[in-house]
């Protein structure tokens, strides 16, 4: 379990850069504001994918 969160957390700092490798490229630049904004977003995505793999919250097919 705890090798699917550190790869989970690796992905996620991984998108944040490559986000804002693909917007330099490009030219774009961010303001603070926007930066922040996508930092967020991609955490939020880190807190689903937690709750998702945290071993209580049962996932897949149940016995009822």
């Amino acid at each position: 379990m705890t090798t699917k969160i550190l790869a989970t957390l690796t992905a996620v700092i991984g998108a944040i850069s490559v986000v804002y490798s693909f917007l330099a490229a490009f030219g774009i630049e961010l303001s603070q504001t926007q930066a922040d904004a996508i930092t967020g977003l991609l955490g939020l995505v880190l807190v689903v994918c937690g709750i998702w793999l945290h071993p209580s919250v049962p996932v897949g097919e149940q016995d009822v």
